[in-house]
């Protein structure tokens, strides 16, 4: 119990030190200290935190802060000075500040060494400024205890890192050039990457860069033309002029001169836009000619006149009539209409009709339709010249001669007798007879089931050739879901097994073996805290027969000292929020 109540206090003071952040007494003694160091830069180097007249403990949380931009948290080094205590370091290195925690709850008596608690090893960054850069310390009061869970205050002193240059060395200048002008001089200025040093030289001017300054003339207006320096204006030559470049008219007709009415043109410059107008005088009559066709009957008549103003150009001269122009058609008369001549105008359409001529009345011939069994008998009249046709001369229907013929039944047919008649091929069934039926034999297995297909049986009929087929099913499987041949697992493990079954068989049941040994029954069976290397199999069994079986997976349990003791944490873990809460309730009650 009493270790139960040490390791709960320590917990618990250990949260409250984390959560509150108090600050480390300002007493004397005892210590914790920064020792400084000196470095540089892109250099790795330890920092290590030192205690100094150690009063005796169990316990420590201690916390450090840095500038990360010139350090960087690399690797955290137990000092042992709490022997078997465990350190926990904070997960994330580049976390500022940082957190370091010891905790030897199995022990009974203090650790009193004076020594290194803990190492930081920190990489300098390589563009890391030279000088001091302090790596602080802080404990607060709460974040220390000794075996009697009494709280232990230290004093803390922070430390620095100092970052040094390498001493002597060769510069390795860099230069940056300022580009001189045509005015000034420019300059390079070298600056050592390594120290700093740096120095300039001068670069002479450059000549003047000429441009060409130039005012265009216009259609009225001179320019003018000359050189400068495109960079300070300064003019490098005289002044050149530039006769006036005289308007460039274009001519756009902006009104059409007509036979009635004179027209516009409009004269633009394409350069400065100057314009002026000038008349279009009026142009000639177009003629154009105006005619009235004659037809067969009416005369006609035709002028002239001005396609643009409608004016009559000229007197109107008559065109005379045509007359008609007939076309003949003879319509020859029928058996029963008189014929005819059509006489038609091809320009007008007018018609008339002459030379009637009589209808010569019909010619029949006769075809005899002779009686079926069914039918009457006739014969048809039909005129050869216009295709009339009437029927007469009937005669009575002859009447169905039947033939019989027996067809017996079979396995699926049924039996009938057919009537035939021999004249005209009429039939009909009847007297049917039922289906006999099939007579099949005995089942007989013609392809075995296995444990991948299915299997096939089949009968016959000894009547005829039908069969029939039914399917055998698989034979069934098993086997462990996710198996593994073999596998290591921690000291007091639980593991769950579940079974796969494939065809399964009504009455089957899944029996568990481990070690060889029946462990009852179910879909998935339960190792609870294997402490041992065991092997375990599934089986298909069915009225104590085995139908299948599974592969065997050994399973191998770590039972060395530190898998048993991992074991041991991990059940303390487990325990200890329930723990935690039975200690503060004990505490309440006292």
């Amino acid at each position: 119990m009493m270790f139960w109540k040490k390791v709960c206090s320590i917990l618990l003071a250990t949260l409250l030190a984390l959560g509150t952040g108090t600050l480390a007494s300002a007493a004397e003694e005892p210590t914790l200290r920064i020792v400084s160091v000196t470095t540089h830069p892109g250099e790795s180097v330890d920092v290590a935190v030192e205690i100094v007249r150690n009063p005796g403990i169990i316990a420590a949380l201690v916390q450090i802060s840095y500038d990360p931009d010139v350090l960087t948290l690399t690797t955290v080094q137990d000092g042992g000075l709490l022997g078997t205590g465990t350190m926990v370091p904070g997960g994330d290195k580049t976390a500022v500040p940082y957190n370091v925690l010891w905790s030897d709850s199995l022990s009974t008596t203090n650790h009193t060494q004076d020594g290194i608690l803990v190492t930081f090893t920190f990489q300098v960054r390589e563009d890391a400024p030279l000088g001091d850069t302090t790596v602080s310390l802080t404990c607060s009061s709460s974040s220390c205890f000794n075996c009697d869970l009494q709280p232990v205050s230290f004093q803390t002193q922070s430390g620095t890192v100092t970052v040094t240059s390498s001493g002597a060395h060769t510069h390795e200048y860099t230069s940056v050039v300022t580009p001189p002008t045509c005015t000034e001089k420019g300059y390079t200025t070298y600056t050592c990457s390594v120290c700093g040093d740096s120095y300039t030289e001068d670069i002479e001017t450059i000549p003047h860069t000429e441009k060409t300054v130039r005012t265009e003339p216009t259609c009225t207006a001179k320019g003018e033309e000359y050189t400068a320096c495109a960079v300070c204006d300064e003019r490098l030559s005289e002044t050149q002029e530039i006769p006036a470049l005289g308007h460039d008219y274009d001519c756009t007709v902006t009104k059409e001169a007509t036979c009635t009415e004179t027209g516009a043109a409009t004269y633009t410059c394409s350069r400065c836009g100057d314009s002026y107008t000038e008349d279009i005088e009026t142009i000639p009559h177009t003629e154009k000619t105006v005619r009235t066709e004659p037809t067969c009957t009416a005369k006609g008549e035709e002028y002239t006149v001005c396609a643009v103003c409608d004016e009559r150009l000229s007197e109107t001269q008559e065109i005379p009539a045509l007359g008609h122009d007939y076309d003949s058609t003879v319509t020859p008369p029928t058996c029963t209409e008189k014929g005819y001549t059509t006489y038609t105008c091809s320009a007008c359409g007018d018609s008339y009709t002459d030379n009637e001529t009589d209808a010569p009345g019909h010619k029949y011939s006769s075809a005899v339709t002779p009686p079926t069994c069914t039918e009457k008998g006739y014969t048809t009249y039909t005129c050869s010249m216009c295709g009339d046709s009437y029927t007469a001369d009937e005669t009575e229907a002859a009447g169905h001669k039947y033939d019989s013929v027996v067809t017996p039944p079979t396995c699926t047919e049924k039996g009938c007798t057919t009537y035939t008649c021999s004249a005209c091929g009429d039939s009909y069934k009847s007297d049917e007879t039922e289906a006999l039926g099939h007579s099949f034999g005995a089942w007989v297995v013609v392809k075995e089931a296995t444990q991948t297909e299915a299997g096939q049986k089949r009968r016959e009929c000894s009547a005829c050739a039908a069969f029939e087929t039914l399917p055998i099913p698989m034979l069934p499987t098993v086997a462990v879901r996710n198996f593994q041949s073999s596998r290591t697992v921690d000291y007091r493990t639980t593991i769950t097994f579940a079974a796969v079954v494939n065809s399964p068989v009504d009455g089957a049941e899944v029996h568990w073996f481990v070690d060889g040994k029946d462990m009852g029954t179910g879909d998935t069976y339960t190792v609870k805290e294997a402490k041992k290397t065991f092997t375990v199999q599934a089986k298909y069994m069915q009225d104590g027969k085995t139908l299948a079986e599974s592969e065997t997976e050994t399973v191998s349990v770590k039972t060395g000292f530190f898998a048993k003791l991992a074991a041991f944490f991990k059940a303390l873990f487990r325990k200890l929020p329930v723990l935690v809460q039975e200690y503060v309730g004990m505490e309440k009650l006292r």
